[in-house]
């Protein structure tokens, strides 16, 4: 498996070979990744702290319970976005085994809601939810994605189904 990076205890890269499994895939790319989903989770908990309360007043309680819907549809993709590279952290720094990364409790979940992009309305979303909505699940799917890469690569050499 030449060409895909681990980083070793003093900081280095080196291609992966036989003997060393391929646990985390590109470091500086899941470190850009992370800063991209702290960023998005940040805007995020901003947005939502300065949003009119939808709970107490406000529209029609088929869009109260909309919005808040799509509230935790966002929410829940950035967390897990940030627990799946968390995890790919701690593999990197040698603070978990890379199969215990790979195990079904440390894996992207939430599927069924995260991929959800059909919300009722959108048209009565407000803009600035429908732009977390969006980019929120870009990113999410993203991570879907380089899950699938990293676990194809390591299926044979961890129980991981």
């Amino acid at each position: 498996m030449t060409g895909i990076f681990r980083r070793k205890a003093l900081g280095k890269f080196s291609a992966s070979t036989e003997n060393e499994p391929y646990i985390d895939g590109n470091p500086i790319l899941l470190k850009r990744l992370y800063e991209e989903v702290l960023s998005l989770t940040v805007e995020a908990r901003n947005y939502f702290s300065f949003m009119p309360d939808y709970s107490k007043e406000g529209p029609r309680e088929f869009t109260r319970f909309l919005v808040i819907q799509e509230e935790i549809r966002v929410t829940v993709r950035l967390t897990q976005a940030l627990a799946w590279l968390m995890t790919r952290q701690a593999v990197q720094k040698g603070e978990i085994q890379p199969s215990e990364a790979f195990s079904l409790e440390r894996r992207l979940s939430c599927q069924e809601l995260c991929l959800d992009t059909q919300p009722s309305s959108n048209e009565i979303l407000p803009v600035g939810l429908s732009s977390l909505l969006e980019r929120s699940f870009r990113i999410y799917e993203r991570i879907g994605r380089l899950e699938q890469v990293l676990l194809s690569a390591v299926s044979d050499r961890f129980s991981i189904y």
